[in-house]
């Protein structure tokens, strides 16, 4: 396999299972602390291949999650496509933060995608509590450092690159 087939494949699984686990039942009294992983997931590819993923990643995973969760249509995708803006706007601040900033800078990101998409879905007769999107924002801030060390270890591991 060669080495584009092997990183375009951790990419793909990624993806997949982080879609996975956003679907995957929690127990109730967890699922204030759920982290938005697949948010995380599509962070790490921007941030570290911002060439190769973009807004228009972003906004097609977004599609794909609101589809596979069966919420408001776009509204995942709305609110990546806001939060990678911002992201890629301060890509060098965030790249030579040590990790807890990186994991502080997250948490906004994700707290602005996580209110546009209780915006979305508020707008549509969803609401959501604004304390789950704190929590979920929080609990997303104290996963990047997993997420991040993670796949580098295995991009390191395995010698992807992308």
């Amino acid at each position: 396999m060669s080495k584009s087939t092997v990183s375009s494949s951790f990419v793909f699984i990624s993806l997949f299972f982080s879609l996975v686990l956003a679907i995957f039942p929690w127990p109730s009294f967890l699922q204030i602390c759920r982290p938005e992983i697949v948010c995380l997931v599509v962070f790490y590819w921007v941030f570290v291949s911002p060439t190769h993923f973009g807004i228009t990643f972003g906004f097609s995973i977004g599609l794909l999650q609101s589809v596979i969760e069966a919420g408001v249509w776009g509204a995942h995708a709305l609110g990546l496509i806001v939060a990678i803006y911002l992201l890629e706007r301060f890509r060098k601040r965030v790249m030579n933060a040590s990790l807890w900033e990186q994991s502080v800078l997250i948490t906004i990101f994700v707290f602005v995608h996580q209110v546009l998409v209780a915006w979305m879905s508020y707008l549509f007769a969803y609401p959501v509590s604004f304390l789950v999107v704190l929590c979920t924002s929080i609990f997303s801030g104290f996963f990047w450092p997993v997420i991040f060390i993670g796949f580098n270890w295995v991009r390191r591991t395995y010698q992807i690159s992308h």
